[in-house]
């Protein structure tokens, strides 16, 4: 994945759904990497699908080409967490654990 996306800088959260993608070419046309730019990610619930990547010749997707590689989404904003007290440890009760000798026991 290459460039910035300009999404990011208002909020939007980019989600790189695909790191791989089966191809089907001769070994001399085999790529040992391709690269998807995420500049044209501009707006939220933009998204980049397998038939927009930019496949060098001789190489083509045994992937449908509606998939998604990367996907756009709104920002979720995290709800602040409700500041407890502190616990009353007068009201906390302590149970003994451990094994209880048997008193009946022969010794």
């Amino acid at each position: 994945f290459i460039d910035e996306a300009p999404v990011e800088k208002s909020g939007g959260i980019v989600n790189k759904v695909m790191q791989d993608i089966e191809v089907a070419c001769k070994p001399a046309d085999l790529p040992d990497h391709i690269d998807v730019s995420l500049a044209q990610l501009a707006n939220l619930e933009d998204k980049i699908v397998v038939k927009d990547i930019n496949l060098p010749k001789g190489v083509t997707t045994k992937v449908e080409e509606d998939s998604a590689v990367v996907t756009v989404s709104a920002a979720r904003e995290e709800e602040e967490e409700a500041v407890s007290e502190a616990p009353d440890m007068d009201a906390i009760e302590v149970e003994d654990k451990g094994k209880k000798e048997d008193e009946s026991a022969e010794g």
